[in-house]
C-alpha cells in the first residue's frame, strides 16, 4: 500500500505541470472570447457591495449570488418575480457643495444613509445571462463522491444534500464544519464541487484573498478530476476567468499557489488510491 501511494504520486507530479499549462492556456483563451466580453459587461452591473452591506444581504438571504436593483434587473432583461421580498440594504446620502468661489469643483461627503431594496437573481425571471460556466453531466461510475465523503470526515467534516434554489452547486461551513452539495446535480458535478469544497476545507479557513482562494480550490479540483478521467474544463475554465479579473496578474497568481494546487490534490489522490488498494 505504502508503494502504491508512492508511486501515484510521483506520476501524478511529473504531469502536474502539464495540467495548470493547460489550465492556463484555457483560461486565457476563454478570457479573450466576445462570450467573456459580453459576460464581464453584463457582471459590471453587480456591485461590489460594502462589508457591512454583504453582511446584511447574507443575514437576509444566505444563498444569495448576484444581487441588484429593481432598475437594474430591467436594464438586463429580467423582472423581479411578484411577491419577492426585498433585500434591504443601506446607500449612502451624498451632499455636494462647491468647495468656493474660485474652485467650482465640487466636493463630495456623506451625510448618513438610507435603506434600498435590493433582489438576488432567484427572485427574477426573463432573459438568460450570459454563462461561461456550463454545468458537468454524467454519473458517478467510480463513486468518487462517496469516497471524497470519508475524506471529509476524517477531516472533520460532514457532507450533506441540500436544495440551493440558485445556481450555487455547493458551500463549506467552517463553523459548522460541514459541506452542502446541490441535491440536484449529477455525479460528474458533485465530484467536481466536492473536491473543490474540500480543498477549501483543507487550505482556506482563515483566507482573507478570496479570488486566490477561488483559484486554488477550482484549480485543485480541475487537477484531481483530470487525474481521474474527468474533464472539467466547460466548468472550470469559466469559474477561475470569472475570478481572475480580482487577482492582480493571473499567470503569476496560478505560479505562486502551484505548491498549494500540487500538495491538496496530491493528497484527495492518494487517499482515494490507499482505499482503493487496501480494499
Amino acid at each position: 500500500m505504502k508503494d502504491s501511494k508512492h508511486d501515484s504520486s510521483s506520476s501524478f507530479d511529473s504531469g502536474k505541470g502539464d495540467l495548470l499549462d493547460l489550465l492556463k492556456i484555457g483560461v486565457n483563451d476563454l478570457k479573450s472570447s466576445e462570450n467573456f466580453k459580453e459576460f464581464l459587461k453584463v457582471q459590471s452591473i453587480f456591485k461590489t457591495y460594502s462589508f457591512s452591506n454583504t453582511v446584511l444581504i447574507f443575514k437576509q438571504m444566505p444563498t444569495a449570488t448576484n444581487v441588484a436593483g429593481f432598475n437594474a434587473w430591467k436594464r438586463l432583461g429580467r423582472q423581479v418575480i411578484k411577491g419577492e421580498k426585498a433585500i434591504r440594504i443601506l446607500a449612502p446620502i451624498v451632499e455636494r457643495k462647491k468647495c468656493d468661489l474660485v474652485d467650482s469643483s465640487m466636493n463630495k461627503s456623506i451625510k448618513g444613509f438610507r435603506s434600498v431594496s435590493v433582489f438576488d437573481i432567484s427572485q427574477t425571471e426573463g432573459k438568460d445571462l450570459p454563462q461561461v460556466i456550463a454545468k458537468l453531466e454524467g454519473d458517478d461510475i467510480l463513486n468518487l463522491v462517496d469516497d471524497l465523503t470519508i475524506v471529509a470526515a476524517k477531516i472533520g467534516f460532514k457532507v450533506v444534500s441540500y436544495r440551493f434554489n440558485n445556481d450555487v452547486n455547493g458551500d463549506c461551513d467552517f463553523h459548522s464544519r460541514t459541506i452542502r452539495l446541490e441535491e440536484t446535480n449529477g455525479g460528474i458535478q458533485k465530484i467536481k464541487t466536492l473536491s473543490h469544497e474540500l480543498a477549501h476545507a483543507l487550505n482556506h479557513e482563515n483566507a482573507s484573498d478570496r479570488a486566490t482562494a477561488e483559484l486554488e480550490a477550482e484549480a485543485i479540483a480541475f487537477v484531481f478530476c483530470s487525474y481521474f478521467g474527468i474533464d472539467t474544463s466547460m466548468y472550470s475554465f469559466g469559474y477561475i476567468a470569472s475570478w481572475s479579473n480580482a487577482l492582480d496578474n493571473f499567470e503569476m497568481s496560478l505560479k505562486a499557489s502551484g505548491r498549494t494546487i500540487q500538495k491538496t490534490a496530491n493528497y484527495l489522490i492518494d487517499e482515494i488510491i490507499c482505499k482503493t488498494v487496501a480494499a
